[in-house]
């Protein structure tokens, strides 16, 4: 329905290429809606690792069809594992693998064809709380879909679509791609980090009264902008609690942003002088298997801490083992972080 136009509504159906069911069966499709300015997507779980991504225009013509490579694409799923269409519907960013736990693999697709464009390795799924908003894994969209905003063990970073990073001064508003906000402090703010305008909520260190079940923990701001991304929503929370706050550990490896061609084993290369240990177990008092030369290239599939990260390793000659994530880096052309 046009919002604008409310006396003479025009209604359109679309026929999904698939079978929906509301409970969670075994068998069943879910899906999530994006409505855009000129079409609508449709994206649904179909399984094996795999997206629909199905595009009709307003009118219910069919634009384009096509199968992604993602993790769960469920709205409201742990970690906020859901792909995102760009404004301009041409464009979709999905987590495509969490082979190593926390450190994620997001891509960006074309929407039009299912394509592979670009690739952001170990992107961090809560790194954008620091906004006061629930992050999202496969990244949140520029306005204007020149690139997207992801969470890294630096803080929140944006991958642009030329395969450069930059500084995320906030959280992107939905229709100006000068307009950031964040909530530490309240503010919102330019892409070059200018302030625009800011707000107090009172002091943070007030006193809060304890429940005599739980201790008080912490206060938070949880914000977001409105539809034009010219109205800032926000809700203050208290957390109280026996256990503590969550605290994620750090990623083993550094971000970096690659394009085609893209080489779909998780290598690694060693970065120490003269060689790394590889080891029986995750541990130092392990024992050695062997001394891997630095630039020498191996295949990894897992890591721990203990407390400091360790990754498995597999190399061109069958041997396995673990060694230590701090003298490894992803083995890649793309552009790092740190560059």
């Amino acid at each position: 329905m046009n919002l604008e136009d409310e006396a003479n509504p025009e209604v359109h159906s679309w026929v999904l290429p698939w079978k929906t069911v509301p409970a969670h069966k075994t068998g069943e499709i879910l899906y999530q809606v994006d409505p855009l300015d000129d079409l609508v997507a449709f994206i649904a779980d179909t399984g094996n690792v795999t997206c629909r991504v199905v595009r009709y225009d307003l009118r219910g013509t069919l634009l384009s069809d096509s199968t992604i490579r993602c993790l769960s694409p469920i709205p409201g799923s742990w970690g906020g594992l859901f792909p995102r269409i760009s404004a301009d519907g041409r464009m979709l960013a999905a987590a495509t693998s969490s082979v190593l736990a926390d450190d994620r693999i997001s891509s960006i697709f074309d929407a039009t064809t299912g394509e592979e464009i670009l690739r952001v390795k170990s992107v961090y799924s809560f790194g954008l709380a620091e906004f006061g908003v629930h992050g999202d894994v496969a990244g949140v969209w520029l306005a204007g879909s020149s690139g997207i905003v992801v969470g890294t063990h630096r803080g929140p970073r944006i991958a642009t679509l030329r395969g450069t990073w930059e500084q995320a001064p906030g959280w992107p508003s939905p229709d100006d791609r000068d307009r950031f906000f964040s909530l530490y402090p309240p503010q919102v703010v330019n892409r070059a980090g200018d302030v625009l305008a800011s707000i107090s909520f009172g002091d943070p260190s007030a006193p809060i009264p304890d429940p005599p079940w739980q201790p008080f923990l912490a206060r938070q701001e949880r914000a977001a902008l409105g539809a034009t991304g010219g109205t800032l929503l926000v809700r203050t929370t208290f957390f109280h609690s026996q256990e503590g706050l969550n605290v994620y550990p750090p990623l083993p490896l550094a971000p970096i942003i690659e394009q085609p061609p893209f080489d779909d084993q998780l290598l690694v290369e060693v970065v120490a002088d003269p060689c790394l240990n590889l080891r029986e177990k995750a541990s130092l008092d392990a024992p050695t298997l062997a001394c891997l030369p630095n630039g020498a290239v191996a295949e990894t599939d897992d890591f721990v801490l203990y407390p400091q990260p360790w990754l498995h390793l597999r190399t061109d000659d069958g041997l396995e083992g673990w060694a230590s994530a701090e003298y490894l880096r992803w083995h890649s052309d793309g552009v790092r972080l740190e560059e």
